[in-house]
């Protein structure tokens, strides 16, 4: 191995003399698209020469590509440094003429990687070449066509090289300032004439180029074919795209917030006895993840990545009532609540102090003031994720003394999520208010009714046959109530509900259905 390239298993074998270095037995084309970065450049090795007679490559490009295929890191540093935008232009050519090589379709878009991954400016570079002086075809429609191929490999390095390098595009709208687009590797419209202006043509190439990539991003947040892989690269390549006002406003018309909260909103995190957060999604809408015992670790870097697409989704003013919307209010405060990593918290806080401006009731409602709290115990070293939580805090405070207690319960119904809290367990609260949820036809208990049958959580579930169970306990005619509304069939199908919780409290709920003087009973059973 070359001194300063990257370290490769290599197995020697014989003596000194004799030696000689094997490498692991080739793969099929579909296995190899599953091997990291590190393991494709090492295994595979492209005849370049053999590219020469047919004309794929030229003297030229051959050139440049010999220099800098194995060459070491910081060769390649100074090739980029002198001819960066004749790597960018030979990368683009490579994947438009060997579409139907796997194995240097696959190589390339690891080089590809590696070299967007070694500097955001390099992303610069491919809309200096000829490749974008064509049109937005020639630069992004190599990349696009392998959305199409068979191998997933292909699939999610070609999105994110896309994302990158539409993301550095000069004709975009302005930039959302401190992101770091290096952190993001998957190995862990003007017109006119002159510099810097481009066609209308152009521009509507590549809004129509832009449109088909965040097509195949949201579609990877619904699927359950590759779902370890597919979402994390969905938001490695959202995080990078977001950056664009005009990707906000897709990602907004395809519901990507409401989508990608899915994944987010149902977190749990274990820190155990060691100290280091396991992560796990329990029930995440659309049947996506599993959760076996024990549960699946999840990326870290995939939940920063998500939070801080849902962070650059705040700078988009058409998105505010999407981004109120609970899902994206829950997987915010799940984000900011369970997480150990600096990184995740700070992008959790920012969008909840952006968001609280409008937001503050139901963010109260939702149990984000509690969270704050108990997140400003801890010692942080960032000076904009204290502050955002200090304004989230004022702003989360003033909202909360303006709110009676039955107010905030009924936003926190209302939202579709309820948690254990003081005020359902309080039987005050309910001998204060029982009668209160005669009002409006009993839509209040309308909702709690239809959570039974609507809510994936078993928290939810747990809370809400609680609930029930404490209005017909309070209330005079509680049981008749809840019995015009159908809501007895609906405790009793909980009784078998998998979760012990669901299960206790539908039992109790059932009881007080079912006895005429539930008083009486409980003086019994104590």
């Amino acid at each position: 191995v070359a001194a300063g390239a990257p370290a490769r298993a290599c197995l020697l074998v014989g003596g000194e003399r004799g030696s000689r270095t094997l490498r692991p037995r080739p793969r099929g084309p579909m296995e190899r698209g599953e091997m990291c970065t590190s393991q494709v450049l090492y295994q595979i090795e492209v005849p370049w020469d053999t590219y020469l007679p047919s004309g794929i490559l030229g003297d030229r490009e051959l050139q440049l590509v010999r220099r800098y295929d194995k060459a070491a890191k910081e060769t390649q540093a100074q090739l980029l440094q002198a001819d960066g935008v004749a790597y960018a232009d030979l990368f683009i050519s490579i994947l438009s003429k060997v579409t139907g090589q796997e194995d240097t379709v696959l190589y390339t878009l690891c080089l590809l990687e590696e070299m967007l991954a070694a500097g955001s400016a390099h992303a610069q570079l491919f809309h200096a070449g000829a490749a974008a002086a064509r049109g937005a075809d020639a630069l992004y429609g190599p990349l696009l066509r392998l959305l199409q191929k068979p191998t997933w490999g292909v699939q999610q390095r070609a999105a994110l090289a896309l994302a990158k390098i539409m993301a550095a595009r000069p004709d975009k709208g302005a930039r959302v300032p401190g992101v770091n687009l290096d952190l993001m590797s998957f190995e862990g419209t003007s017109s006119g004439e002159g510099e810097g202006d481009v066609s209308v043509a152009h521009a509507g190439a590549a809004h129509a180029a832009m449109h088909a990539l965040m097509d195949f991003l949201c579609k990877q947040l619904e699927r359950t074919a590759h779902e370890a892989s597919a979402v994390p690269a969905a938001c490695k390549g959202l995080a990078a795209l977001l950056t664009d006002p005009a990707a906000r406003a897709m990602f907004l018309t395809a519901g990507g917030p409401y989508k990608l909260s899915q994944h987010l909103k149902d977190v749990k995190v274990d820190t155990g006895g060691a100290g280091v957060a396991a992560v796990s999604v329990a029930g995440a809408a659309g049947g996506g993840f599993s959760d076996p015992a024990p549960p699946p670790t999840l990326d870290i870097q995939m939940l920063y990545e998500g939070g801080l697409c849902l962070w650059l989704m705040t700078f988009e003013p058409t998105a505010a009532s999407a981004m109120a919307a609970t899902p994206v209010l829950q997987a915010l405060i799940t984000l900011l609540k369970g997480m150990a990593k600096e990184k995740v918290v700070r992008v959790a806080a920012l969008a909840l102090a952006s968001l609280s401006e409008s937001n503050a009731a139901e963010l109260v409602a939702l149990g984000c003031k509690k969270a704050v709290q108990a997140v400003k115990l801890h010692t942080w070293a960032d000076d904009e994720l204290i502050a955002a939580l200090d304004l989230l805090e004022e702003r989360l405070a003033e909202c909360a003394s303006t709110m009676s207690s039955f107010e905030e319960y009924r936003r926190q119904l209302l939202s579709g999520a309820l948690g254990w809290g003081t005020r359902h367990e309080d039987d005050r609260f309910w001998r204060e208010n029982a009668a209160r949820f005669e009002e409006e036809d009993f839509q209040m208990l309308r909702v709690l009714v239809a959570l039974l049958g609507a809510a994936r959580d078993s928290a939810t579930l747990a809370v809400a046959v609680h609930d029930l169970g404490k209005f017909v306990q309070h209330h005079p005619s509680g049981r008749q109530v809840i019995m015009s509304l159908k809501g007895k069939d609906a405790v009793m199908a909980l009784m078998a509900h998998a979760d012990p919780d669901v299960q206790k409290q539908a039992l109790i709920c059932a009881q007080k259905l079912l006895v005429q003087n539930w008083g009486l009973l409980t003086q019994q059973t104590s």
